[in-house]
Order: structure tokens, then C-alpha cells, then sequence
């Protein structure tokens, strides 16, 4: 299953594209006019940002993929794979932002995070993980042994 951004998403991300991208060069424009160095200073700031959404958007899609042998998440960056038996726990409670996956590969000491935020994911994709890990990996915790507690 692939996992991928709702219209909704796409479009309102798109929208915050637009409108940062807008305000960089119309600051930029007017820097160069008025020579204000705050506004060439914002209108870098805010060019870097609109790449950052655009690089998002491109490097993102699809989010991630799951399949027989375990997950993977796409982040602006990097790649994550996990598979199902490097899962230690699971957490994703509805009144929380993120859903979070401890994992543990052969050899390694300590534990990674791969968190998976309900804003960029959606509930519905959220959800989609939270059914493939229980499916594959049933009665697996869904906070550290030591009772260690996000918030």
C-alpha cells in the first residue's frame, strides 16, 4: 500500500507555496527598490522556506510505502525501512500530533524513532500504519519497557 497526501493536503500545501513564495518576491522586489536590507533579509528567509515546501512536496511523494516486508517512510532527506520484527513499540494516540515507531535493528544499542506526524500524514494514513503494524506485529507495546512517557 502506498501512502500518499489527500487533495486536501496537496492543495493546501500548495497554497502556503504560493502565498511564501509571493511574499519573497515581492520583498525582494522591494528591497532592491527601496534598499531596505530587512526586507532582502525576509525575502531570503522566506525564498528558503517556499523551497523547503516545494522540496517537500517533491521529495515526499508518495510518503511512504507498506508492504510484506515492513514499512517505508520517505522524509525531505532521507529514506526510512523498517521491517516488521525491528518494530520494539508503537505509539499513536488519537489526541497526540504524531504517531510514533521505536525501532530496533539487529546490532544496534539503542533505539531509532521514526515519527509519523499527523499533519503531513493524515489521520487516515496514520491509521493505515497503525492496522499493518498490529496485523504483523500483534500485542506489541505501545510505550518503552521502562515505562518512559512523550508527551
Amino acid at each position: 500500500m502506498i501512502l500518499r497526501r489527500s487533495r486536501k493536503q496537496v492543495m493546501a500545501s500548495l497554497a502556503v507555496l504560493v502565498t511564501v513564495a509571493g511574499v519573497a518576491v515581492w520583498s525582494l522586489r522591494d528591497a532592491r527598490v527601496e534598499e531596505s536590507v530587512g526586507l532582502l533579509v525576509w525575502g531570503v528567509v522566506c525564498a528558503i522556506w517556499a523551497m523547503f515546501i516545494a522540496l517537500a512536496q517533491i521529495r515526499r511523494s508518495p510518503l511512504g510505502e507498506i508492504d510484506e516486508q515492513g514499512i517505508t517512510l520517505n522524509y525531505i532527506f532521507s529514506r526510512m525501512r523498517i521491517g516488521w520484527n525491528d518494530i520494539t513499540w508503537f505509539s499513536a494516540p488519537p489526541e497526540k500530533r504524531a504517531a510514533i515507531i521505536a525501532v530496533r535493528k539487529p546490532g544496534d544499542a539503542k533505539e531509532h524513532y521514526a515519527v509519523v506526524s499527523r499533519s503531513v500524514f493524515g489521520d487516515a494514513q496514520v491509521a493505515a500504519i497503525r492496522d499493518a503494524i498490529a496485523a504483523k506485529r500483534p500485542g506489541l507495546p505501545d510505550q518503552p519497557n521502562d515505562a518512559q512517557v512523550f508527551s
